[in-house]
């Protein structure tokens, strides 16, 4: 800012970063970080649900969205036992698990697919006790988690209206177990998906515009060196303090003088 000001004036040419580093004056950082998590689970099969996401607050334009991260971890998962009722041995069962799940989040969208395969040995002829014995398979929890992010630094509007949007997420999945005879009882419980979505806000403060007009007045004069003056010293947290080293001194009346005039 110092430096666009004198450059139309042309009485001086410098690096606006150089000069911030000579006068202390702190510099924009970006990387500051604001995350909300939502945790659910649902039943299969489908499953379809809107999560709430608060917008951007931008806390009276301190500071600006700089870009949007999505993350979703998302298991399917169902509870599985299989029992032979003949009077015969079964060659052995084979039981897929298999969908997708799809999250959404304005510009941002996430897409994971879900197969697994499990199998047994032979399954002897049943024993007449049911659920137990050497006929009683129970494959206990199969589940899938897959993790997926996107980012996006473009179309972040939606994010900072001021009005919640919605992570729409669905999922569809099925589960098989074969080969299935009016002999045998298969039970499929505990069917569902658990998501976890992040959202992560990442953001930068906005510099003061023009930090050497203490009295806000759209100017850098005469009452912003006499309000200075009056603060010299100590004085940590204090407007006059321009480079923020916790005194009004020196390099506070340098970054008055080189930004004299009308604030832009």
């Amino acid at each position: 800012m110092l430096c666009r000001r004198f450059n139309r004036t042309n009485r001086l040419c410098c690096d606006l970063t150089m000069t911030a580093g000579l006068l202390g004056l702190a510099m924009p950082v970006a990387g500051a970080a604001e995350v909300a998590v939502h945790q659910l689970t649902l039943p299969l099969s489908p499953a379809a649900e809107s999560i709430a996401i608060e917008p951007f607050d931008d806390q009276g334009g301190t500071r600006e969205l700089v870009s949007v991260e999505l993350t979703a971890t998302l298991t399917i998962g169902a509870n599985v036992t299989a029992e032979n009722d003949s009077d015969f041995e079964l060659p052995g069962w084979t039981l897929d698990l298999a969908g997708f799940a799809t999250v959404e989040l304005g510009p941002l969208s996430l897409f994971a697919l879900f197969e697994t395969v499990e199998t047994t040995g032979p399954v002897p002829p049943s024993d007449g006790v049911s659920g137990a014995g050497p006929d009683f398979v129970d494959f206990g929890t199969v589940a899938l988690t897959r993790t997926l992010t996107e980012t996006t630094s473009v179309d972040l509007d939606s994010f900072a209206s001021g009005v919640p949007l919605n992570a729409e997420l669905f999922s569809a999945a099925g589960v098989a177990v074969d080969p299935v005879t009016g002999d045998a009882t298969v039970v499929i419980d505990g069917f569902e998906v658990a998501a976890s979505i992040s959202v992560v806000y990442h953001t930068r403060p906005i510099a003061d515009a023009c930090p050497t007009d203490l009295d806000d007045s759209g100017q850098t004069d005469v009452t912003d060196l006499l309000a200075l003056f009056q603060d010299w010293g100590e004085c940590a947290g204090c407007v006059s303090d321009i480079d923020g080293d916790g005194h009004a001194g020196y390099t506070d009346l340098l970054a008055i003088l080189l930004a004299w005039g009308d604030c832009e």
